[in-house]
C-alpha cells in the first residue's frame, strides 16, 4: 500500500507520495484505491474500506454503505456501523479483500448442515 499524492481524473492517472520516480503519473486503472475510514484498530493500524477485521462477534469485512453514508462491518448475518465495533470491540485488522480473497469467500460461504 502506498500513499497517494494526487489523482488526475482527466488523465486517468495517479501519483504516489512515496514513488521512487517522483511524481510521474501512473495509470489509475492499474491500482485499487482504498478509502481510509478515519478509524484505527486496537494496534494503531489504519482501517480502510476492503479490510478484513476481527471483532468479538467474528470476522467482518469493511464496506462503505451508500444507503446510509458510512462505513460498516458486514458478514452473512448483516451489517452494523463500523464505529460501534471500533469503540466497543477493539477490532483488529487481519487482512484485506485484495491480499486474501479466499478469506472473504469463506466468510460469506453458505453454511451446509449435515
Amino acid at each position: 500500500m502506498r500513499g497517494v499524492s494526487g489523482i488526475h481524473c482527466g488523465l486517468n492517472a495517479v501519483e504516489f507520495s512515496t514513488d521512487e520516480l517522483g511524481t510521474l503519473p501512473h495509470n489509475l486503472d492499474e491500482y485499487e484505491l482504498m478509502p481510509y475510514t478515519g478509524f484505527n484498530d486496537r494496534n494503531g493500524r489504519e482501517i480502510y474500506e476492503g479490510d478484513i477485521i476481527l471483532t468479538t462477534s467474528g470476522v467482518k469485512t469493511v464496506v462503505f454503505s451508500d444507503d446510509i453514508g458510512c462505513f460498516e462491518a458486514t458478514d452473512t448475518t448483516g451489517a452494523r456501523g463500523l464505529y460501534g465495533y471500533v469503540v466497543n470491540d477493539g477490532v483488529a485488522v487481519i487482512s484485506n479483500i485484495y491480499e486474501t480473497p479466499d478469506l472473504v469467500r469463506k466468510q460469506f460461504a453458505p453454511v451446509h448442515e449435515e
